[in-house]
């Protein structure tokens, strides 16, 4: 879980102490739609997970990366 907070860190030029599983897409102005797809790619190499296309929308907060984690 630490490196995924490390890489929402980096990408959405956040705080690390500001991140929790429950930030929010819709409340963080610097996840945008291009984010959206950065963190999308970077979490799947750097996490070696996979997330089928039709789920991307479906990622509306930082808790919902570790249903791909987990699997």
């Amino acid at each position: 879980m630490e490196e995924l907070i490390i890489l929402v860190s980096e990408i959405l030029n956040l705080d690390k102490k500001d991140i929790s599983l429950d930030t929010e897409r819709e409340n963080t102005p610097s996840w945008d739609s291009l984010n959206h797809i950065r963190l999308i790619a970077e979490a799947e190499e750097r996490l070696n997970i996979r997330i089928p296309f039709e789920s991307v929308p479906n990622i509306r907060k930082i808790g919902d990366f570790l249903d791909y984690i987990k699997e």
